[in-house]
């Protein structure tokens, strides 16, 4: 939270963009409330107090270096800092599906092809649901050569997420490889 900015005091979680050996802290904010909303208004150096993390969501703790990240709108956060992150010649080999309605929602997809332009381990795959349909697990298979043996990271909206998971259950996807960090949309 914000303790000195009126409307900002209350606390909200937030995924980290930022690459975990960066010196400063970002995050990725979708306007979805009035908290939200305002906090395009803060002032440059308004005091910020920081609680966390909560979770794990890192390619670094996986068993597999064989993986397939899925974000779902803004929750492309937490994988544009595993991606700043990410260096080639670490034995990783990542597909990051990217799904949002269209194009012009797709915060950070300039960054992150840039991103993959630079690092043969990382292919970046825009998903536009307006022309393309839902991402499904057949799609991630079909264009991914398969899911079988690899660690899967999922960050989205709670539908989405779950719609996965059951797709890729159906495939007889292990659970252990199945990894997800979901968020609230209120």
């Amino acid at each position: 939270g914000f303790p000195d900015s009126p409307g900002l005091e209350e606390v909200h979680p937030f995924s980290i963009s930022s690459s975990p050996d960066s010196e400063t802290l970002t995050i990725g904010v979708k306007s979805l409330g009035d908290y939200t909303a305002c906090i395009k208004d803060l002032a440059p150096g308004a005091r910020a107090v920081i609680e966390g993390p909560f979770g794990r969501t890192s390619y670094r703790y996986l068993e597999s270096k064989d993986q397939i990240w899925i974000a779902g709108g803004i929750g492309i956060t937490p994988f544009l800092g595993m991606a700043r992150a990410l260096k080639p010649g670490e034995g990783y080999h990542i597909d990051l599906y990217y799904s949002v309605v269209e194009e012009k929602e797709a915060a950070f997809l300039d960054e992150l092809k840039a991103l993959a332009e630079k690092n043969p381990d990382l292919r970046v795959i825009p998903w536009f649901t307006k022309t393309m349909s839902y991402l499904t697990a057949d799609a991630i298979i079909e264009k991914s050569g398969g899911v079988m043996g690899r660690e899967i990271v999922m960050c989205g909206p709670p539908p989405m997420m779950k719609a996965m998971r059951g797709q890729l259950e159906k495939w007889k996807v292990p659970v252990r490889h199945i990894h997800s960090e979901e968020f609230s949309m209120n």
